[in-house]
């Protein structure tokens, strides 16, 4: 499928509930009540400090919002011509609060075969890369592709205190032809990667 940029996605009242699923209180703390790491974690709750963000694990909308799940998954259809279903939803936050915020380029090499990649909320501007695409990302929008067909990342960028963005990962399998991207688990500075890296870093920071 081709890469597509989708504007305003949700209702209002949709962006409440979305909102309301990013639960500080539901990350576990240490004894000093900051956040652990989320490889700590089964559910993948807490902070990854070598990409700079807080990670809420999987936010179970089809439990509690199947209408967003509903909405979501028309659109990974449409887009795909395959029955996909969403296999979970991530939410994260970027902030220097939670080290530096940095996203190498990389393929998500795992069993997903869309991803709907959403910019919740933010008070500061952070394209994504796909290839050697940038796509500019607005609250309420989002690029949707297939995560292990294209490499991803996101431009150098200093973060000033305060600044934050807060995403979402719609992730869709095909349950009649599972997939397997295993095989795409490469160290960040892989060979296969030298031409994105590259144009990544003609960039300089923004």
């Amino acid at each position: 499928m081709s890469i597509q940029k989708l504007q305003n996605i949700f209702t209002k009242e949709n962006l409440i509930i979305l909102n309301s699923k990013l639960d500080y209180s539901l990350i576990p703390t240490d004894q000093n009540k900051n956040y652990i790491s989320y490889k700590s974690d089964t559910e993948g709750k807490g902070i990854h400090n070598e990409l700079g963000r807080l990670q809420f694990g999987d936010l179970r909308l089809k439990e509690s919002s199947p209408n967003i799940v509903n909405q979501v998954t028309k659109i990974a259809k449409e887009l795909s011509n395959k029955e996909l279903q969403m296999s979970h939803a991530v939410a994260v936050e970027y902030s220097l609060l939670y080290g530096t915020p940095n996203l190498p380029v990389h393929y998500d090499y795992d069993t997903n075969d869309l991803i709907i990649n959403f910019q919740l909320s933010s008070n500061t501007k952070w394209d994504i890369g796909v290839d050697t695409e940038i796509y500019e990302l607005e609250d309420n929008s989002a690029v949707v592709f297939n995560g292990n067909e294209h490499t991803h990342w996101r431009p150098y960028k200093t973060f000033k205190d305060n600044e934050f963005i807060k995403l979402i990962f719609f992730r869709f399998v095909d349950p009649n032809n599972p997939s397997d991207y295993s095989h795409l688990d490469y160290v960040i500075n892989h060979e296969i990667f030298a031409e994105i890296n590259a144009f990544r870093d003609s960039l300089g920071n923004t």
